[in-house]
């Protein structure tokens, strides 16, 4: 059996939660587990918990409590629970009691540190409404606080030696979650974070320390940790032109290996940045594919033989031919990418296969710039950072992502109100930016950010909103409740924070907008999971069919799921358009019927009528989604491209201007759309220089440049263009292009297919 006491205390026999609703009985509990092998006086339990109490009735009182106690055990656990004389002793050879291990050192303390920190603190939350018992428990949590910081701080500087940068940041990160003031850790951390490449967020970090001992203790940081704050400012490199992302595989170096065909060794073909590495070894496998049957890329823990080692590893896996990459490599890559991946086999360990560049796809964040021309409005605006999930599962999505996107799209509703775009949260986040660097990248005003936490079926959020031109928290809050709140809760939150910024007279409008998705928890989880396959891990036939059989099990639950419904069409069509295109023409106006309000449902209608090339009722869905998100620069700029399409040169020109201003940042897909808006007004020459700003054009973007570059009467440039558009995808056509270049105006299709020509796309 297992006694959980991180949360409010929960027992587990045979892997079920067991909790009795008595407080008394779960406080007992939860004290006799920390003190498991130890008698406990009577006396001394009565005083604990009922210390406002007569001494006989308290007497009374634990005896009761403890009949309840032994109710909980079962009977499995006859003689667990041992009473001679007037003590009580827990058997602790019957029960694993993770707060106990925590406090006592072994060979994976520091891994058990990591996961107890990453979740709630000891009985957070909970409360046996006794002043003793309540104190010991502060008390207790304290203790667990101290000490696994302690060997989190020790774990994260035995990584720093060890040349893991990337662990020793996870490790000291979790220990300053739980300690703010280790001033020791802060200065780690900076060295992990300027190990990593990653110099702004390692100054963002001196910043924190500074303000945590200035506004706590009174206090600046000692001479060390300035000087190191000094050595990293000045050895700063210039900001590249377009960040990579913070994680695992980001800003670290990446080292790349190919196999030899009859298995002699391993030669090193890249190394160096990782997104620069893999868009060389892709590029390079394309270009001689038969000289690299296999080839794998690794992280670079400046450890040879160890890269060396994972690299053999990792191709002992597959057996086949592809370019397959490491878990960690995956890791920084699966939120915030250029590429596509696919797992590698069901039982392949994390490992997966590079398939090749991502294409246009709304969880593509990778940005164009890293410091914007455009700014939103001084006054009241905001950004939504993406909340952080304590509790992840793998193989759904970042439940803190899905939370803060529909806080977006509530926010977004209040007309006063001037909200950044998800993406440009996103971007934020991987950046690093001080409260300084949002307010003078963005503009805006105020920041939103938060955490959430799923225990079971219990849920815990908590936000804060910061006013950034003043570095001040404006209003924090906390929800703790069940799963089946978790709408009631966000409509809660963001009433409450649309309150903190401004008098606002739109109650029904978020009323009309606090739709609930579904009631069923299983379901949810499916659809998260159908999500990360969708829409993380980039889109792929493989990917694409998972995905469709996680909205089915979901659907299966709840039947009335109506996102889940239209998620499994969008799913549909990346392998299966055809059938996907019928089954959807019977379903996709039901589906709206059944949910005007809700946007990503109006997203997927509008794409398939552009596809069946009914652009009006393309236009207006999109428009509807747009009406009911406009924070979101997609969904504008799936507008903008749409009323291109039908011949609306001004219409799409606006749409486009407002993506790329609610993110200034202007992912790779803003970019290309702008171009294809700009192409279709005949603006050749904008065309290309938009599509020349991107790093890693899509095959799509290629074709379309090509197109413009002809157009300027520069056929080498455009034949240079399509040469570059093969080593993507060899067989690319103006097949594939003509597919989704929807232009009502014949003429306008006619003289793309011809440039294509041209250009020598067949």
């Amino acid at each position: 059996m297992r006694i959980d006491l991180f949360g409010p205390p929960r027992l587990f026999r045979d892997g079920e939660e067991h909790q009795h609703p008595s407080r008394k009985a779960m406080a007992l509990l939860a004290y006799l587990a920390m003190r498991a092998g130890e008698p406990v006086t009577r006396p001394h339990l009565a005083t604990l918990l009922w210390s406002d109490t007569e001494t006989d009735q308290a007497r009374v009182n634990l005896r009761q409590t403890l009949a309840q106690l032994r109710s909980l055990l079962g009977p499995a656990a006859r003689g667990a629970l041992a009473t001679p004389n007037d003590q009580i002793i827990l058997d602790p050879a019957r029960f694993d009691i993770p707060a106990r291990a925590a406090l006592a050192d072994g060979p994976a303390a520091a891994e058990l540190a990591a996961s107890i920190a990453a979740g709630p603190g000891f009985l957070e939350g909970f409360s046996a409404r006794a002043d003793g018992f309540d104190g010991w428990a502060a008390a207790q949590r304290h203790m667990l606080d101290v000490r696994i910081a302690d060997r989190l701080e020790r774990s994260g500087k035995d990584r720093l030696a060890a040349k893991d940068p990337a662990g020793a940041a996870q490790d000291l990160s979790l220990a300053l979650r739980l300690d703010p003031f280790r001033e020791a850790a802060h200065r780690l951390l900076m060295q992990a974070q300027a190990g990593l490449g990653r110099s702004a967020a390692a100054l963002a970090q001196y910043e924190k320390c500074r303000a945590v001992l200035k506004d706590q203790l009174g206090v600046e940081p000692d001479a060390e940790t300035r000087a190191l704050a000094a050595r990293i400012r000045a050895t700063r490199l210039a900001q590249p032109s377009v960040p990579e992302p913070e994680g695992n595989g980001g800003t670290g170096n990446i080292v790349v290996y190919a196999a030899a065909p009859q298995g002699a060794g391993l030669t090193e073909l890249h190394r160096g940045p990782a997104v620069a590495t893999l868009q060389a070894a892709l590029d390079a496998r394309r270009a001689t594919p038969s000289r690299m049957p296999r080839v794998v890329a690794v992280w670079d823990h400046g450890d040879d033989t160890r890269s060396r080692a994972e690299a053999l590893a990792a191709l002992a896996l597959h057996q086949g031919d592809g370019l397959v990459v490491s878990p960690a490599v995956f890791r920084g890559f699966r939120d915030w990418s250029p590429f596509t991946f696919s797992p590698l086999s069901d039982a392949g360990q994390g490992h997966h296969l590079l398939t090749g560049d991502m294409p246009r796809h709304r969880l593509q964040t990778a940005p164009t710039t890293s410091s914007p021309s455009g700014r939103l409005s001084a006054g009241n605006s905001v950004v939504v950072l993406p909340f952080h999930d304590h509790s992840p599962d793998a193989g759904r999505l970042n439940l803190g992502d899905v939370l803060s996107e529909e806080i977006i799209a509530r926010l977004a509703r209040f007309r006063l109100l001037d909200v950044a775009g998800p993406t440009a949260g996103r971007t934020c986040r991987a950046l690093g930016l001080t409260a300084e660097a949002l307010n003078e990248r963005l503009g805006v005003k105020y920041c939103v950010d938060g955490s959430v936490a799923r225990i079971g079926d219990r849920l815990v959020v908590t936000y804060s909103i910061i006013d950034l031109t003043e570095d001040r928290v404006v209003h924090g809050d906390r929800f703790d409740g069940r799963f089946t709140d978790l709408f009631e809760q966000q409509s809660l939150m963001i009433d409450r924070i649309a309150s903190s910024l401004f008098n606002r007279t739109q109650q029904a409008e978020m009323d009309r907008l606090a739709a609930r998705l579904t009631n069923d928890i299983g379901a949810y989880e499916l659809y998260l999971s159908g999500l990360a396959s969708h829409r993380r891990g980039g889109i792929s036939p493989r990917n694409a069919h998972t995905a469709v059989r996680r909205f089915d099990e979901a659907i299966a639950l709840d039947p009335e799921f109506v996102r889940a419904h239209a998620y499994r069409l969008c799913a549909m069509s990346w392998y299966d358009p055809l059938d996907a295109h019928d089954a959807a023409f019977r379903q996709i106006d039901h589906l709206v019927r059944l949910d005007e309000n809700d946007p990503e449902v109006h997203r997927i209608a509008g794409a398939l009528h552009q596809i069946a090339g009914n652009s009006d009722l393309a236009v207006a869905h999109i428009d509807k989604a747009v009406e009911l998100n406009p924070s979101d620069a997609y969904l504008l700029a799936s507008s903008a491209v749409y009323r291109a399409y039908a011949g609306d040169g001004d219409g799409a020109l606006r749409q486009i201007e407002r993506a790329m201003t609610v993110d200034p940042f202007l992912p790779a897909w803003c970019v290309e759309d702008h171009g294809v808006v700009l192409y279709a007004n005949g603006d050749f020459a904008g065309a290309a220089q938009s599509l020349r700003r991107l790093t890693t054009p899509s095959p799509r973007a290629l074709a379309y440049l090509a197109a413009a570059l002809v157009a300027q009467g520069d056929t080498a440039a455009a034949r240079n263009a399509v040469a570059r558009l093969h080593a993507i995808d060899p067989d690319y056509t103006r097949h594939q292009v003509m597919q989704h270049a929807a232009f009502r105006r014949a003429e306008v299709r006619t003289a793309l297919r011809d440039r294509l020509g041209q250009a020598g796309l067949s």
